[in-house]
């Protein structure tokens, strides 16, 4: 919620028919660490997943699964699973154990911040419902010429396709001009007031001057008034060089998206997880940005692309930027290697939303190294 904070303690690839959902964690033991579960249509549930089997070793094989005997599970379609288990009849696996995800080695485990940095987290919406006047993009920047952060990311969207008077055509100007006019002029008038903040702009599938696409390459800005502004893919980990730092960030809504399908089971005699942590979580098992198949409707995947384009890198990024309608939060993932972060909305309802202000400095332990606040406009 605004006002809340994350602090140190101290200081194989899915079938691509359209009747078939896929689920998927990443195999930590030499097991069938390239299957995948699979739902015919409608939402997952436990009487109804299937295991499909990746083409090199099984030509894509599906068989049922049985997953009576577990006591605590997470899937959601597309997932990517290594379980034990048997398969007494010949067409039902009856699972016993669904393998945890592997240990991160020294080239998968984050970097640890190398020097001092900050940087500001935002996403769009900018404009309230009734009108475009971009108020709280103009509240936020005056928060960041007040924090002077190292790094600014504005994440899409910036001309917001659910804006009622755009989605109703009530407006008398193309796209591309609400975005040069209103938006991009705004954030180049305060990268010139502040040329020791780097601006990076991360588009969005729901922004209505870029072609609706997922994943995305970086947007082609025309003739910007400062170098400070940098475009980026969609989904991008980007290195902050000043402090040494991955991040990683998306612009769409896994968390939404995932928790929407998601099929769990919690062990009772277990403490219960936080459960937006554990959404976070998944893109860091699957390693992938976005390992939900198929994508929700609206989301324009493009599944040539996404395979390659939604992988996570072989470093896992210290800060995981996941923006979505969901409540904002900061929280480490189990194993306290990374910070996920959902900053929330820029603009939420009639008003101005929230941000999120990390602050880096040199640490061992991404617990200690890193400290962020969720901050309202």
């Amino acid at each position: 919620m605004p006002g809340s904070r994350y602090r140190p303690e101290s200081a194989g690839r899915p079938s691509t028919s359209p009747k078939s959902i896929l689920v998927a964690p990443y195999s930590s033991r030499p097991l069938t660490p390239t299957n995948l579960l699979l739902v015919e249509e409608g939402r997952l549930n436990p009487q109804s997943l299937l295991l499909e089997g990746s083409q090199a070793l099984s030509g894509g094989a599906r068989v049922r699964l049985d997953v009576s005997r577990l006591a605590a599970f997470r899937l959601f379609p597309g997932q990517v699973v290594s379980l034990r288990g048997t398969n007494p009849s010949g067409h039902c696996i009856i699972a016993a154990e669904l393998c945890g995800t592997r240990e991160p080695d020294a080239k998968t485990s984050p970097s640890h911040p190398a020097a001092p940095t900050s940087v500001v987290l935002a996403a769009g919406p900018y404009c309230c419902p009734e009108n475009l006047e971009y108020a709280p993009l103009h509240a936020l920047l005056e928060h960041c010429r007040r924090l002077r952060p190292a790094h600014l990311l504005l994440a899409g969207p910036w001309v917001d396709e659910a804006h009622p008077l755009l989605a109703g055509g009530l407006v008398d100007e193309t796209f591309q001009s609400i975005f040069q006019t209103r938006f991009l002029a705004t954030v180049e008038a305060f990268s010139g007031a502040c040329p020791g903040t780097r601006v990076l702009l991360l588009p969005s599938p729901r922004d209505l001057h870029l072609p609706p696409v997922f994943p995305a390459p970086a947007p082609r800005l025309a003739a910007p008034a400062t170098p400070a502004l940098t475009p980026l893919p969609n989904p991008t980990t980007i290195m902050l060089e000043d402090a040494g730092l991955a991040l990683g960030c998306t612009s769409v809504d896994w968390l939404m998206a995932v928790g929407r399908e998601e099929l769990v089971r919690l062990d009772p005699g277990a403490p219960a997880p936080d459960r937006l942590a554990q959404l976070a979580t998944h893109v860091l098992e699957q390693r992938s940005y976005f390992p939900l198949f198929p994508p929700p409707p609206g989301l324009p995947l493009d599944a040539r692309r996404a395979r390659a384009a939604l992988a996570l890198p072989d470093q896992t990024p210290a800060v995981l930027v996941l923006p979505s309608d969901l409540a904002p939060f900061a929280r480490l993932a189990p194993g306290g290697a990374t910070l996920c972060i959902n900053p929330g909305r820029a603009a939420k309802g009639a008003g101005a939303g929230t941000f999120a202000h990390l602050c880096a400095a040199p640490g061992e332990r991404v617990c200690d190294a890193l400290r962020c606040d969720i901050l309202r406009i």
